[in-house]
């Protein structure tokens, strides 16, 4: 295996334990450190990194596969590495001993604009949550970066004092505070220059029944104008299927399952009279 071929180069580690939103806890090395966080996943920047790298972890919730190496949780990695591109899986799966458990490694290989890329997956599953690591690096870079990968995935482990519930009085009361209303948004933008101008417009709106069911509905429109040429285009989407709210008493997730659609995680909070799902506001309307 490709894995096992290689010699893990000497790297010192200084213990830096670090908590994502979700609930987890992993420690990153000297010279690691959080560049952004979106809803419950983390950008991770090295030093000296370049513009061809991306290291992404996070997680989401998973209420229905066993195993960190569920072949749900294989093909779900698959269709990910698809959506960004031409990827191809390299080898079959393989698991690593992290803290909480055991984990599961895939391997992807990929080229864009003469630049040939690999990636890594590594996750773990624990505690009804599926947390771990997106790195994507130009393929001369694999093995340095799979030492150091290797090393931080190892400390992967659920938070203990982050575990979830829909039962503890902080979920229930995001619940009575959402159920019985339509939280609606609303975005425009647009740009102008001497040559022309670009912009947008999107209404959205979730309607949370007391049942524990859930409608989403969406309408966006672009439009760009230079001299002679104008276009725009509209699309829209609609969703139904359940809700509920999951906290650890201190951070609410509203978890939403569309109907024949992956399950989603959006962080909730209030800012005034807005509510905010993972830091875009909506305005509260009574059903």
């Amino acid at each position: 295996m490709l894995i096992a071929a290689l010699s893990l180069l000497p790297i010192v580690l200084v213990a830096k334990p670090t908590t994502n939103p979700l609930g987890f806890l992993y420690d990153l090395p000297e010279g690691w450190s959080v560049a952004a966080t979106q809803g419950t996943y983390q950008v991770l920047k090295r030093a000296g990194q370049t513009e061809n790298e991306i290291y992404i972890i996070g997680g989401a919730l998973e209420f229905e596969a066993k195993t960190s190496w569920d072949k749900k949780l294989q093909d779900e990695d698959i269709a990910m590495l698809k959506q960004m591109g031409p990827w191809s899986q390299s080898g079959e799966a393989q698991s690593f001993d992290a803290k909480g458990g055991k984990g599961m490694l895939m391997l992807f290989r990929g080229a864009n604009q003469g630049v040939e890329f690999a990636a890594q997956a590594w996750s773990l599953l624990a505690d009804k949550k599926r947390f771990g690591i997106l790195a994507i690096m130009p393929i001369e870079q694999y093995e340095a970066r799979y030492a150091e990968f290797f090393k931080i995935a190892a400390t992967l482990r659920p938070d203990p004092a982050r575990k979830l519930s829909t039962n503890n009085a902080h979920a229930k009361a995001w619940s009575q505070r959402i159920a019985g209303f339509k939280l609606v948004a609303s975005t425009a933008g647009n740009s102008n220059s001497g040559s022309g101008s670009a912009g947008d417009a999107g209404e959205y709106a979730f309607t949370f029944l007391p049942d524990g069911t859930f409608q989403f509905a969406s309408r966006r429109m672009t439009f760009i104008s230079a001299g002679d040429f104008s276009a725009n285009s509209q699309s829209s989407d609609e969703a139904i299927g359940t809700w509920s709210v999951q906290s650890d008493g201190k951070k609410a997730l509203l978890v939403l399952q569309p109907a024949g659609k992956p399950t989603e995680q959006l962080q909730l909070s209030q800012s005034g009279e807005y509510v905010l799902l993972s830091g875009r506001a909506f305005r509260k309307v009574r059903l």
